[in-house]
């Protein structure tokens, strides 16, 4: 959603400043509802993934021989190598432990025909899985035997919840987990999210090493309230939500904004709509205060807008919710 944004926000910027109050449409009364995202199949075969040695895994070998040698703290490198000393480097990124082990003995002896080795596991910083977006904790974390979707989820701390805007709501998810991406390999699993965390067979699949989990804030349950108000805000949306409501919950217009120039945005980020309500208007029974749909952005122009360049400050990084730690600061403001 936030590199969207970034495209068609200066193109409707453009469109509310060049046009005057009078040459745009008043916001409709009803508002739209939002389609749903295009079901996914899901995983037809679902195999946890193979257990093999990767760059930054750990691991302690036991050398048996005349002189026992132990050495605890060995790393696969980045370049995929596992570096003995006396031996040199041996490549067992890819390889399973025991195939690794295999290798170490056969180089061994070269130089003892009977020396044998033990290769122990200690660590799997190696196996990791990215969860980023609309999580309470981005970040990376380890891939345990048997991880699934549900789980690398739950490793993040579960989806992001808004909290509410009065004490009679309740907190909605902010993560819109039917519109997430799990990308493995360059390429994205047709797996819903939502239906992982049901537990559905064919969603709630084994997570792989280097799995990356993207899950976008959901714009069906938020509307900004933007420009010349007393405090900023994302708002957490409701059924029925006014526009007065929503300028009240976010302090009301400023002294220094136009009260009768209300820009409203909505509709598809890469082609928004945009509407002008007056508040005067409303109050005086000559307009009709509208219903605000999820995902509507509602801006309170300035007396004097004349510096594009302040506009653009104040919106874009209000407006870019790609980023879920910048959702948290604004929502908990």
């Amino acid at each position: 959603m936030g590199h969207a944004l970034l495209v068609w926000l200066p193109i409707a910027l453009m469109a509310t400043l060049g046009a005057g109050c009078a040459a745009l449409p008043a916001p409709p009364v009803v508002a739209p509802h939002e389609g749903q995202p295009s079901p996914r199949p899901g995983l037809q075969q679902d195999r946890p993934a193979p257990g093999v040695l990767r760059p930054g895994d750990g691991l302690r070998l036991e050398v048996l021989s005349v002189d026992e040698r132990s050495y605890p703290q060995l790393l696969v490198s980045a370049t995929g190598q596992l570096h003995v000393p006396g031996l040199g480097d041996i490549e067992v990124a890819g390889l399973t432990l025991s195939q690794a082990e295999a290798l170490i003995v056969e180089r061994q002896r070269r130089v003892d025909a009977q020396a044998r080795a033990v290769l122990y596991q200690v660590s799997q910083a190696g196996a990791r899985v990215t969860v980023l977006g609309a999580v309470t904790r981005q970040g990376g974390y380890p891939l345990t035997p048997g991880m699934r979707m549900a789980d690398a989820i739950g490793a993040a701390g579960g989806p992001l919840l808004a909290p509410p805007n009065s004490p009679s709501q309740a907190a909605l998810p902010l993560a819109d987990l039917s519109r997430a991406v799990v990308s493995r390999g360059g390429k994205a699993l047709p797996i819903d999210l939502e239906r992982a965390l049901r537990g559905e067979a064919g969603h709630n699949v084994f997570a792989h090493p280097g799995d990356h989990i993207f899950v976008p804030p959901r714009r069906e349950h938020v509307v900004s309230v933007l420009g010349q108000v007393g405090r900023p805000s994302v708002l957490v949306h409701h059924e029925g939500m006014r526009l007065t409501e929503a300028l009240a919950l976010a302090g009301g217009v400023t002294r220094d904004g136009d009260g009768a120039d209300i820009r409203l945005l909505r509709g598809p980020p890469e082609a928004p709509q945009v509407f002008s309500a007056s508040l005067a208007a409303i109050k005086a029974g000559k307009g009709r205060d509208a219903t605000l749909a999820p995902g509507d952005v509602l801006f309170v122009t300035d007396q004097w807008l004349e510096d594009l360049r302040e506009v653009m400050g104040v919106l874009m990084p209000l407006t870019s919710l790609a980023s879920a730690a910048l959702l948290i600061a604004i929502v908990s403001q």
